[in-house]
């Protein structure tokens, strides 16, 4: 893939997060994808990763990715951003409120892992 290719099927895997919309979500992920949010749970597979997603919009129905920057396309895409939520839950309010890492691993033109860490020096070096 191109790195245009690369940013392209990032976007839309956002983008289509951004819809909540989960059979399109099942359509551009792979059948092993991982999972691993910044609060550290990691989810395996599509049917575990899509069962997140689906209690996750339900508890934030308008949730959303803003993407601020691409850091990094190469075998991965980083990108630096936000999330948003006009009712996040205690558990992930911090999520809210900070700069955040995504890191986009692609295989077969589908998404094959979704990584969210905090912006940090030391999660940027971990990522690269």
């Amino acid at each position: 893939m191109t790195d245009q290719e690369k940013k392209d099927v990032t976007l839309n895997y956002i983008e289509t997060l951004n819809r909540h919309d989960l059979e399109g979500l099942s359509q551009i992920i792979t059948f092993d994808h991982k999972f691993s949010g910044v609060d550290g749970e990691v989810r395996q597979n599509r049917r575990s990763v899509m069962s997140g997603w689906e209690a996750f919009f339900k508890m934030c129905p308008d949730y959303c990715v803003h993407v601020s920057d691409f850091l990094e396309v190469g075998e991965d895409v980083i990108l630096t951003g936000r999330t948003s939520s006009g009712q996040p839950s205690k558990a992930r309010s911090e999520e809210f409120d900070q700069k955040l890492l995504f890191k986009s691993s692609l295989r077969g033109g589908k998404v094959s892992e979704w990584i969210v860490l905090k912006d940090t020096p030391h999660n940027r070096k971990k990522l690269r």
